[in-house]
């Protein structure tokens, strides 16, 4: 009797359990935007990349619909004018780029009082002249590189992050 319960007891104890755990699953949209309305602020066609990561029931199938309406872990947006967001976790920092890229290129000049342009002018007589070096000659794989627009620097980069399975 005692080795009949204790068989029965392995066997309930061997019995195969599963728990039903969620799945962590990453999604990448390429995708094309073209209106159909006659919108004129969002006339334009625009495209772009999108990364996310969404944790459902195994049994649960995840439609496109529910992605769209959560914020992105990363959405790249372009149109033909130009780079139009980019979107980390619902904050976009496109604004803030190219309002750094603004500053750096194109800073306002601050005028310039009597006194220091006639300093200005005593030095420049008094200092010896500069002698102004040619340009260094790129190559034709440098020039190449530089004919490339930004968006396709982008996609390589991404490219190269997602076949070398850069986020998880």
């Amino acid at each position: 009797m005692r080795t009949v319960l204790t068989v029965l007891f392995l066997a309930f104890l061997s019995v195969n359990v599963s728990a039903i755990e969620p799945v962590n699953d990453q999604q990448v949209m390429l995708y094309y935007h073209i209106p159909l309305g006659a919108d004129k602020q969002h006339s334009k066609h625009q495209f772009g990349l999108r990364f996310d990561n969404t944790n459902h029931d195994p049994r649960e199938v995840v439609q496109i619909s529910a992605l769209e309406s959560r914020p992105a872990a990363m959405d790249f947006r372009m149109g033909y004018d130009g780079v139009q967001s980019i979107k980390i976790h619902g904050v976009d920092y496109a604004a803030y780029l190219i309002a750094r890229a603004a500053e750096g290129e194109d800073s306002p000049v601050e005028p310039v009082t009597e006194t220091q342009a006639t300093e200005e002018a005593i030095t420049a007589e008094t200092a010896p002249a500069e002698t102004t070096e040619a340009p260094e000659e790129k190559g034709p794989i440098q020039k190449k590189l530089d004919e490339l627009p930004f968006g396709v620097v982008i996609g390589v980069i991404l490219g190269i992050g997602l076949i070398a399975g850069v986020g998880g």
